[in-house]
């Protein structure tokens, strides 16, 4: 009896330290950038390919507390209806500015892909800020508004 106790015992300790240990995971770095887009060019490639040129501004949260603008180039394959999209932001906050570059795919109503805050890039308290992830939101159409949120690990 006293053996079966004692091995309960170890269980229930066994359990508790794994939760403990699971609990203690941190959890990924996340921003949302939340504003409107405008409309910087567009031209028809070689390869025809259309590439559209897109610029936006408004409001970071999260991670960041601030505003932010970009710039992203859009390229579009007729042929395949494929969407490709890169670009950077910039982040500005009363402790910085930080540069997020990001590249990807998208479809009509969102978009997806990597991101990556480049070490030296950024000023004042982001200047050693390094790190990447994902993205994920909603497209971004001239004139209307988009929200877009990057998930990943930050640190510096």
């Amino acid at each position: 009896m006293k053996k079966l106790i004692l091995l309960i015992c170890v269980f229930v300790m066994l359990i508790a330290a794994t939760g403990a240990v699971s609990a203690a995971k941190p959890a990924p770095d996340t921003f949302t950038i939340t504003g409107t887009t405008g409309f910087c060019g567009f031209e028809v490639l070689p390869t025809g390919h259309e590439q559209y040129c897109f610029t936006a501004e408004g409001d970071v949260t999260g991670y960041f507390d601030g505003d932010f603008t970009f710039i992203e180039r859009v390229d579009y394959d007729p042929a395949t209806g494929k969407v490709k999209n890169e670009g950077v932001v910039t982040i500005t906050t009363p402790d910085g500015t930080a540069i997020v570059q990001f590249e990807g795919e998208a479809d009509a109503a969102s978009v997806w892909g990597e991101f990556e805050v480049e070490k030296k890039k950024g000023t004042g308290a982001y200047t050693k800020i390094k790190g990447e992830g994902d993205y994920t939101g909603g497209a971004a159409y001239p004139g209307y508004p988009f929200s877009v949120t990057f998930t990943g690990k930050l640190k510096g």
